[in-house]
């Protein structure tokens, strides 16, 4: 049972039944509760607001500006630490991943731009450029894209659809049956710790670690092809908008301003480039080596911030003082930063769930440790295996072989009961009206 289950439980009123005076305060601390939220979302925020007014371009770098972005940008990171495991797991979830996104902008804006790029790029303007297009840009036109909503809200539903139904899984199933396996693999050879989970509890085991890897796919893809649909629907509105300003002018017989329509025509491109942007997660389980998993098909949203922030530095460090014939060295060290930057991300998740609870769940240092053997996985491939088909089988075998690492904290801490979005229970609510109604 989780940290958040147990306080639900502990919560749980099934002792007694409900007078309205019972009632109201359950609504009113519903609202009090609310009202929490919203305050620690918009603090949360004020840094990022902050850091957006003070990093107005500048000809020269002034100490008392880099200072105060410097203080905004540790606030960002820290807001969520300092009230760690004081909300709920979706709202602790979703705050630390919008901190951890906007202060890695930060960071690449604060430490990485020199001041010509802090001109020609606002740190606004970054906020909405996340990856680069790996295809041809498109050109800009006047003319309106044929870009439907159904295709977006068809995925949406079947996505959310499948996730309902891997949700049941997990519920039926022992679930934490992958911490008890871990726990059994780390004391290998401790004459005395007692096994307790035999050899198909441990194959059970990888196959649910393989389970939840899916189910967490489906779940961040979810939210990604929620955005999507949100973008075709405003980009669907657009074109009204752009008829209502030119009828308006023409009634009244003045001009539209150049400025409304010049900015319907930039957010008209900006949607019409990220909805053709390749997917956020692109066939991960068609990679055909571990490289081309964590490059090109997992979760790329923070491939362009890992790059200055993790990649790119440490290849300038070898590039200096690193052996110029050792190009294993020039690719493996680089590569290194980045997978200790995405376990500290993971490990500052996690955190910002469980607060001092954190180390007391079994969870610590797995994060890093699991994306710091990666590395392995890869020397290896890039050593001692050439045919393309053993590198994608290699693959496979080494990420199963390290998931427990990965998958174990995210159970441990109750991901799967985490509140979220679901259709299965809405269609049921749908029927059983329907049942009343007739």
């Amino acid at each position: 049972m989780s940290f958040h289950e147990d306080k639900r439980r502990a919560r749980s009123p099934l002792s007694f039944s409900f007078s309205p005076l019972t009632t109201f305060s359950v609504q009113s601390k519903s609202k009090i509760t609310t009202m929490v939220n919203l305050t620690y979302g918009a603090l949360t925020m004020v840094p990022a607001l902050l850091f957006s007014v003070l990093s107005l371009p500048v000809k020269q770098r002034n100490t008392l500006q880099e200072s105060l972005l410097v203080c905004c940008w540790m606030l960002t990171f820290t807001i969520p630490i300092y009230h760690a495991g004081q909300q709920s797991y979706i709202y602790s979830v979703t705050v630390a991943v919008l901190c951890w996104a906007i202060g890695m902008k930060m960071t690449v804006w604060l430490f990485c731009y020199s001041i010509e790029d802090r001109c020609q790029s606002t740190f606004v303007q970054t906020l909405f450029s996340w990856r680069s297009r790996t295809t041809k840009a498109l050109p800009v036109t006047t003319e309106w894209q044929s870009i439907p909503v159904l295709p977006y809200l068809t995925r949406y539903f079947v996505l959310n659809i499948q996730l309902d139904l891997l949700t049941l899984v997990f519920q039926v199933v022992d679930h934490q049956r992958p911490k008890r396996v871990l726990d059994q693999l780390l004391h290998i050879g401790n004459p005395s710790y007692e096994p307790t989970e035999s050899l198909f509890s441990i194959a059970l085991s990888f196959g649910l670690c393989a389970l939840f890897c899916l189910y967490l796919q489906l779940h961040m893809q979810s939210t990604y092809e929620g955005f999507m649909l949100g973008f075709a629907s405003v980009y669907q509105l657009l074109p009204f908008v752009e008829d209502r300003l030119n009828a308006y002018s023409k009634t009244t017989g003045t001009k539209t301003k150049p400025n409304h329509i010049l900015q319907i025509h930039a957010l008209k491109y900006y949607l019409e480039c990220t909805v053709s942007m390749q997917p956020l997660f692109f066939h991960p389980w068609s990679a055909t080596h571990l490289r081309d998993f964590w490059s090109k098909r997992w979760h790329t949203i923070y491939n362009d911030s890992f790059y200055h922030v993790g990649y790119r530095p440490l290849q300038q460090l070898v590039k200096k003082y690193g052996k110029k014939n050792s190009l294993q060295l020039h690719r493996v060290i680089p590569m290194f930063g980045v997978f200790v930057l995405s376990g500290i991300m993971h490990e500052y998740i996690l955190y910002c769930v469980l607060g001092s609870l954190h180390s007391l769940h079994f969870v610590g240092g797995f994060q890093c440790l699991f994306f710091s053997l990666q590395i392995i996985g890869i020397v290896v491939e890039d050593v001692f295996i050439s045919n393309q088909k053993l590198k994608g089988l290699w693959a496979l075998c080494f990420m199963m072989s390290v998931a427990h690492f990965f998958v174990v904290p995210y159970l441990a801490t109750g991901y799967i009961s985490m509140e979220r979005f679901s259709f299965i229970p809405l269609l049921k609510r749908v029927y059983l009206l329907e049942g009343h109604l007739l």
